[in-house]
């Protein structure tokens, strides 16, 4: 299946339009956390984390963006942004729900969690996949194999594992340090930061079994597999099935939601590494970093709504 331009998916305005103001994931609630978390916190750390916040609506909208495409035409390079969206906007609940002690410290890790995939979507979309790191580059590949009917419920769950190893596996870790070494909190040392954070780090578990949930939902929505057999081999009461029958006989990972959270339990064990490598061995670039002016315009809209 052929990718679509992100500028062609991605529009400034139509997240933001007032009639998709009350849908279920960007209705009043998501407002009401936001008024109520700024009538409670220091009036001084209110414009710096306000600043940080919109950025994190900007992502979480433009990764709205992807999966409503995906849900719509069942694109499959917009089937990982859609479990990547859900990820993204239950963790923006929780930190208006006042779950993390560091809420800056937290954004500053999805954001820049996020430009890595950016910054290789970007490079795909635009025709330079030579620049393309190797761990999303071969997902990108996958993404736009012509496969069978026979083999498409089993591709699916191999397209979503090879989103999550490529961001799990070799973003993560790197974007975790990068954000530690530009941390907002100061005082404490990277040894005592880390520590705390790695507290915060656990907290996130809790909402990859929702993940799971609205992604294969929105996969039925999409009209590509039955939500019961979704259900079956990508929950964690599936996970023995899928070892033992899906993942031998397809020879390709397919994972659950206790899956990803043993991946990203490891992840913190990589942290402290000097260097980062990738599928083949290869040093990663150093984080990449994306112009943030276009996700504060979205994350100024929302608020202005």
């Amino acid at each position: 299946m052929n990718s679509i331009s992100l500028d062609n998916i991605i529009s400034t305005n139509s997240v933001f339009e007032k009639e998709n103001r009350d849908d279920f994931y960007f209705g009043e609630k998501l407002l009401s956390l936001y008024n109520r978390y700024f009538q409670n916190i220091d009036n001084q750390l209110t414009n710096e984390f306000e600043n940080h916040l919109k950025i994190l609506f900007g992502i979480t909208f433009e990764l709205k963006e992807l999966r409503d495409n995906f849900v719509e035409t069942g694109n499959l390079i917009n089937l990982f942004p859609t479990a990547y969206f859900h990820t993204t906007y239950l963790k923006l609940e929780q930190i208006l729900d006042g779950v993390y002690d560091f809420p800056i410290e937290k954004i500053k890790q999805i954001q820049y969690f996020y430009y890595a995939y950016r910054y290789n979507r970007n490079l795909w979309e635009s025709g330079e996949k030579n620049l393309v790191e190797n761990h999303w580059k071969r997902h990108f590949e996958q993404c736009e194999h012509k496969i069978s009917k026979y083999d498409f419920k089993k591709y699916l769950g191999y397209i979503i594992a090879t989103g999550i190893e490529a961001h799990v596996e070799y973003d993560l870790a790197r974007a975790l340090q990068f954000s530690i070494k530009n941390r907002h909190n100061t005082s404490l040392s990277e040894e005592e930061f880390l520590k705390e954070i790695s507290r915060e780090f656990f907290k996130t578990e809790v909402i990859f079994p929702k993940v799971t949930e609205r992604t294969n939902a929105d996969i039925c929505k999409a009209g590509l597999c039955s939500k019961l057999w979704l259900d079956l081999f990508t929950k964690s009461f599936g996970r023995k099935i899928t070892k033992i029958f899906i993942s031998p006989f397809s020879k390709q990972n397919i994972f659950t939601d206790l899956d990803v959270i043993e991946k990203r339990n490891q992840i913190l064990e990589k942290i402290n590494q000097e260097n980062f490598y990738g599928i083949y061995g290869e040093l990663l670039i150093n984080q990449p970093i994306i112009d943030t002016e276009v996700l504060l315009e979205k994350g100024n809209l929302l608020i202005k709504i």
